[in-house]
């Protein structure tokens, strides 16, 4: 589930209160393709994901236009996954299950 407010400091970047697992976490973005209602891959503090250089790289807590972030959203690279834009986030399909490990390929639209 997700929550979205706009923070009023910057027009493009909505504030994420994503719940997996029924624990609440504020996850700021600026990705273009998120909205109410989709499915994103939250990488939270702590989490490994793979950086632009290619290497591994943990997640730590930071912010995005000033408001505190404490994790965020994956893009396709970060997951492994092949093609797609670094600045939008990597979609899951409305089947995928909340608290799931991402799947190892980019997922066919439903």
């Amino acid at each position: 589930m997700l929550v979205l407010q706009k923070i009023c400091r910057c027009d493009l970047i909505p504030m994420m209160m994503p719940s997996p697992l029924n624990v609440w976490i504020q996850v700021v973005t600026n990705a273009p393709n998120v909205s109410q209602g989709v499915k994103v891959v939250v990488a939270t503090v702590g989490a490994v994901i793979r950086g632009e250089s290619g290497e591994d790289e943990t997640v730590r807590k930071g912010a995005v236009g000033g408001v505190t972030s404490a994790g965020m959203l994956c893009n396709g690279a970060m997951l492994g996954w092949k093609g797609g834009d670094a600045k939008v986030a990597a979609i899951l399909p409305d089947s995928f299950a909340v608290g799931s490990r991402p799947p190892e390929a980019r997922p066919r639209k439903e």
